[in-house]
């Protein structure tokens, strides 16, 4: 029997395996929703937005207020990391882009304009270096970033969750930068399509069809590795 079954996956080898599941369900829905049922509903004018409620804490950066930075750290740092990660395939690269990130925002907080979320705008700002990295840096290969800090103590089901995690990532690495930013962003970080959209700076209908080109070449490249998880 295969080391892929009868056993708890970690958080990190899931993920993977669910985009396999996905691409080979049959499935027609979208990766993300676009949005949800009760998004066409007027907000109640009582309720601060969630664009406000970052530009009022733009404004206490502004003043130089720690804790208001501290937050901001705390709340957005592991998701920028972990996209710039997703887009680069090195850790330390992924960490200079989330560090050049927030200065940015730092540096902004004085004239910050109260048009996008702080998680969006920081997104968009690490979308574009991680291009920017993709188009002048050669490629790597961070093999030791599979590693799965929670990964079951069974070697033999650790080298079957690592041949796994090498297989996505290196059928990720091969797609083209925005159809891979789609990915990263709507799969692996959760957004919406809308939100996708707005990091990117392309239309709703732009993301599904990047989205669409990812999922059918990843389709056809990970076709093996599917036949093998649903043999065992």
């Amino acid at each position: 029997m295969s080391p892929l079954s009868h056993r708890q996956g970690s958080p990190a080898f899931l993920k993977q395996l669910g985009l396999i599941v996905m691409l080979y369900s049959g499935s027609e829905q979208r990766i993300t929703a676009v949005m949800s049922d009760t998004a066409d509903q007027p907000p109640d004018q009582h309720v601060q937005s969630p664009i406000d409620r970052d530009a009022a804490l733009m404004r206490r950066i502004a003043d130089g207020a720690p804790d208001a930075s501290r937050h901001v750290v705390d709340t957005h740092l592991a998701a920028v990391h972990s996209f710039a990660w997703r887009m680069l395939g090195d850790r330390h690269e992924a960490e200079d882009v989330a560090q050049e990130s927030f200065l940015k925002l730092w540096r902004q907080s004085s004239k910050w304009k109260p048009k996008a979320q702080i998680s969006t705008w920081l997104r968009r700002v690490a979308y574009n270096a991680c291009i920017d990295r993709l188009r002048k840096a050669k490629p790597t290969d961070d093999i030791d970033d599979l590693a799965l800090a929670d990964a079951t103590p069974d070697p033999e089901a650790q080298a079957a969750q690592a041949d796994v995690a090498a297989q996505v990532k290196a059928a990720i690495a091969q797609l083209p930068e925005r159809q891979r930013a789609a990915l990263a962003l709507a799969h692996y970080e959760g957004l919406g399509n809308i939100e996708t959209a707005a990091v990117m700076e392309i239309t709703v209908e732009a993301v599904e069809s990047l989205l669409g080109r990812a999922r059918r070449t990843l389709k056809k490249g990970l076709a093996g590795l599917h036949a093998e998880t649903m043999e065992n």
